[in-house]
């Protein structure tokens, strides 16, 4: 038997040669590949672009001790001197036992010349004022010997004319016979009568003197028994 093979005629589809439906399946698989990863490559794209951003977190500003400002010390004016009055004499015992033991109380405090001598007055509230106390037969004596020392600071503390030596003695240590009363003008004084006091009738004298420049005195009557 004779067999014959024919030849691809003209008038044929042009896939229907050299394996053509091989080659457009292939193709269309490329081309499904192709469009599934520009799918993803433009899910991927628009996650990034839609992605929310994450709060910025705040930043804590750097603690700053504050310096603590030193205050400055302030200087109280000091008060110029004035004229003084007699001291207002606010606490005092009028009979005394020279036995050295009982103790007496003597204060004043001192005031300007507004008022009546020894009984009033503006009271002076200031520093540096030297107050003195002592006992004197005789007031006439003690005013001569404060004129004496009235403007001599470092002669108050020395045996003022007619003033009877030794006869008291003062107790408290923070409050001699010779002081500077406290800054509201007061003077303070604990004291008992020696026992080699004569008995009699006596005055307690007390000065105030302001810086030397201004001073005043006054006086109670004060009688010592014997013991």
């Amino acid at each position: 038997m004779q067999q014959t093979m024919s030849r691809p005629q003209p008038n044929m589809p042009p896939n229907s040669q050299n394996g053509g439906p091989a080659r457009t399946q292939s193709l269309i698989i490329t081309a499904i590949t192709l469009f599934a990863l520009s799918g993803l490559i433009i899910g991927f794209a628009v996650g990034a672009v839609t992605r929310p951003k994450q709060a910025a977190q705040p930043t804590a500003a750097p603690t700053v001790n504050p310096v603590a400002q030193k205050s400055q010390p302030t200087t109280a004016p000091k008060t110029e001197p004035q004229p003084l009055g007699c001291p207002i004499i606010d606490q005092s015992d009028n009979v005394g036992v020279a036995d050295g033991t009982t103790i007496h109380t003597f204060q004043i405090h001192a005031v300007d010349k507004s008022g009546k001598c020894a009984q009033s007055g503006k009271a002076i509230e200031a520093p540096g004022i030297t107050c003195k106390l002592w006992l004197s037969k005789s007031t006439d004596d003690a005013l001569k010997g404060t004129a004496a020392v009235g403007t001599n600071i470092k002669a108050i503390p020395q045996p003022i004319k007619g003033e009877v030596e030794n006869s008291l003695t003062f107790t408290d240590s923070q409050h001699s016979q010779t002081q500077m009363c406290d800054d509201k003008g007061h003077g303070f004084w604990k004291f008992s009568v020696s026992p080699t006091a004569k008995s009699g009738d006596y005055w307690l004298v007390v000065l105030a003197d302001w810086d030397g420049k201004f001073y005043n005195l006054s006086w109670v009557p004060f009688k010592i028994n014997a013991n």
